[in-house]
């Protein structure tokens, strides 16, 4: 039989009770304690009787904390001491003590938090009892599992008592652990588990997934997950976790120059006795001054452009090379036989143009647009309204692999190509 008594105090200090039987129990329901050959005593032991301190840390996902397909795993480095009070004169009343770690993540948002293991993430862990052999972690005789709900359980297999009643550990004993959380390059379960990475840290200090620590002591190893005797530790770190980065707030804006050949975008080969092609001169400004944190370490811009018709509602992207005689985005000479321009531009380029504060970005755009006879002799090709589109990302390359830092809603200006007559319009 087992009497479980909780009590709230203050006080640190131990207490020993002495229960009397008044006739030996049967050697089927022992006592703790044996007294000579009389089992008929029992010894309650109240207060504080053990001491748990933690040291818990975790890293994972990129260096900015950012998990996706690629930086996919977190991991946790912790330390337990768990020491008996006044061991010297309680050891005696020690029986077998089992401990868990359960490491627990909070999701913290806008819309609020949720404490709980999303995506099922594929778990491991090692762990050391006082430096002694690494041992694995096991779930149904397995090394690896699944985790979901509340928390991640990580059960030591034997029993601490011996090394607790030792007077050579001084009654103490140390578990230090490495356990690991995989989602598996899985876009959902990440993003399930991580919120999206705010554009300024400093200005947003709750997003995040955050974790935390129970390390748990209970004579039972099927509940102790549900020990009282447990100490909860925060990541020391205090490191927040993400699924991307929030992009927003930088600013791209497509213009057409108003000294432009061209005036309002219209092009007419009759009026303006124009047989073959018209050149439309453009800019692209991106303004990223409220993200100018978030941009930080960019190396280059990544800038697109795409040509759609009005026919199909701008759906399809159109073959350049069928409507363009010539591209040129920053300085750079484009090929047409493509449906998407896109380059990288070194931001110390001399094609691009910064403002003083050096967060407003020009780029200089500038395709001749066919026209008239040249245009007709594909065939296929009609006079309509025809959609720039333009797209302009920061990134930071090394060793060309891309990271993007920042981008924009991409901006669009519409040109028309139509052959008119102006005597007959009235």
């Amino acid at each position: 039989y087992y009497l479980s008594i909780f009590t709230k105090t203050t006080d640190t200090g131990i207490a020993r009770y002495v229960v009397d039987c008044a006739k030996r129990l049967p050697d089927t329901y022992p006592t703790l304690c044996v007294s000579g050959n009389y089992q008929k005593r029992s010894d309650l032991i109240l207060g504080k009787v053990y001491t748990i301190q933690t040291t818990f840390t975790t890293s994972g996902g990129d260096e900015e904390h950012v998990l996706d397909v690629v930086n996919d795993t977190i991991s946790a480095s912790i330390t337990s001491r768990i020491v008996l009070n006044d061991g010297a004169i309680y050891r005696d009343y020690v029986g077998n003590l089992y401990h868990a770690f359960l490491v627990h993540l909070t999701r913290s948002d806008e819309d609020g938090s949720r404490t709980a293991v999303a995506g099922e993430p594929t778990v491991s862990g090692t762990y050391q009892i006082n430096g002694g052999a690494t041992q694995n972690y096991m779930n149904a005789s397995a090394t690896t599992w699944t985790a979901s709900g509340g928390y991640v359980q990580f059960t030591v297999a034997e029993s601490l008592r011996s090394s607790l009643t030792n007077p050579a550990n001084g009654y103490a004993t140390t578990i230090s652990a490495n356990v690991y959380l995989d989602y598996n390059s899985n876009k959902i379960a990440i993003e399930d588990q991580f919120p999206p990475r705010p554009a300024d840290l400093l200005t947003d200090t709750v997003t995040g997934t955050t974790l935390f620590v129970k390390s748990n002591i209970d004579s039972s190893m099927d509940r102790v997950a549900y020990s009282h005797t447990s100490e909860r530790t925060a990541d020391s770190t205090l490191n927040r976790y993400f699924c991307g980065w929030t992009v927003k707030k930088a600013v791209l804006s497509y213009h057409a120059l108003s000294t432009n050949v061209t005036g309002n975008l219209g092009i007419n080969p009759l009026d303006q006795d124009i047989e073959s092609s018209v050149t439309i001169d453009t800019r692209g400004v991106l303004n990223f001054y409220e993200v100018e944190r978030q941009s930080e370490g960019y190396t280059h811009l990544r800038i697109s452009l795409t040509l759609g018709q009005k026919s199909d509602g701008y759906v399809a992207n159109l073959n350049l090379a069928d409507y363009f005689d010539a591209l040129t985005i920053a300085g750079v000479s484009i090929p047409l036989n493509t449906t998407s321009a896109t380059l990288r531009v070194p931001k110390t380029s001399g094609g691009i143009e910064f403002d003083e504060g050096g967060c407003e970005v020009t780029i200089p755009v500038e395709y001749t647009v066919k026209t008239g006879a040249a245009l007709e002799a594909g065939g296929t090709r009609t006079y309509s309204n025809y959609k720039v589109t333009l797209d302009v990302d920061l990134v930071q390359v090394a060793n060309e692999t891309e990271k993007l830092l920042v981008n924009a809603k991409p901006d669009y200006i519409i040109y028309t190509n139509a052959r008119v007559i102006p005597d007959f319009i009235g």
